[in-house]
């Protein structure tokens, strides 16, 4: 299973009617030259972001560390915040 996939059945499991899940892989690659090569730089970032929605209250979190254990924390305090957020009227 993926993370994507263990982040929203744990959504569902710890009481979220809905629960969507982004996951981010971003490179950067930044080179300078003038005449020649002067400098080269890659940046690879990644992350994971979570809503939930219990009844009509959303709750979001998102994390850069990509273990089963940190994406279930993540989940675990998307859902808390819905759980503390005002209900939209809308």
């Amino acid at each position: 299973m993926d993370l994507g996939q263990l982040a929203v059945k744990k959504a569902m499991k710890l009481g979220a009617d809905e629960a969507e899940v982004y996951i981010l892989r971003k490179k950067i690659t930044d080179v300078m030259f003038a005449s020649e090569i002067e400098s080269f730089k890659t940046v690879d970032s990644r992350g994971l972001g979570i809503r939930v929605a219990k009844g009509k209250q959303i709750g979001l979190h998102a994390t850069s560390i990509l273990t089963e254990a940190e994406v279930g924390r993540a989940v675990e305090k998307a859902v808390k915040i819905a759980e503390v957020t005002p209900e939209d009227p809308n």
